[in-house]
């Protein structure tokens, strides 16, 4: 069976203009209405969820890794709902403790191109799988947090993938 998700686009905010700290965004489209379970299970299945975010994803060859965890632990019913509000408050919390101050810049990066997302119809949080479904050098990638978070819009068919993270 075809996914019913297509790669678009990525993009990131840096917090701190290097490669330390920062937000990814991978956008996906909908090729027609589907359960929200579907997608999940489309999204773990496709090959640019195989990101570890420690090296560019070009470069990273064939692997069976997301982030620190390894793919195999992830199922669409691992996935949470999360309010926008607790999803806003989760990501502002990461950006102001991720070691630099967060500058007026950053923020209406953040303002801008990451919070909006969290307004999407169904919002869904990834939990902390650490210690059980951590690879062998998953402690690499997260090291102040791993967050996660699936923003479905099915009236605008995109599947938005919002990973903040630090390497």
């Amino acid at each position: 069976m075809d996914s019913p998700l297509t790669f678009e686009t990525e993009r990131s905010v840096l917090l701190d203009r290097g490669t330390y700290h920062w937000a990814r965004l991978q956008t996906f489209r909908i090729d027609s209405a589907r359960p929200v379970s579907e997608l999940l299970t489309a999204l773990v299945a496709h090959p640019r969820y195989r990101d570890h975010f420690a090296t560019a994803f070009e470069g990273q060859g064939i692997h069976t890794l997301h982030g620190p965890y390894r793919v195999e632990c992830i199922a669409a019913d691992t996935f949470r709902p999360i309010s926008s509000t607790s999803a806003r408050i989760l990501l502002q919390d990461w950006a102001d403790n991720a070691g630099v101050p967060v500058s007026r810049e950053i923020q209406a990066e953040l303002d801008t191109q990451v919070f909006p997302l969290l307004e999407a119809p169904e919002l869904l949080q990834l939990p902390d799988l650490r210690p059980d479904a951590q690879h062998d050098w998953g402690w690499v990638v997260g090291v102040d947090g791993f967050h996660e978070l699936v923003a479905i819009d099915q009236a605008d068919r995109v599947l938005t993938l919002i990973v903040a993270a630090d390497d």
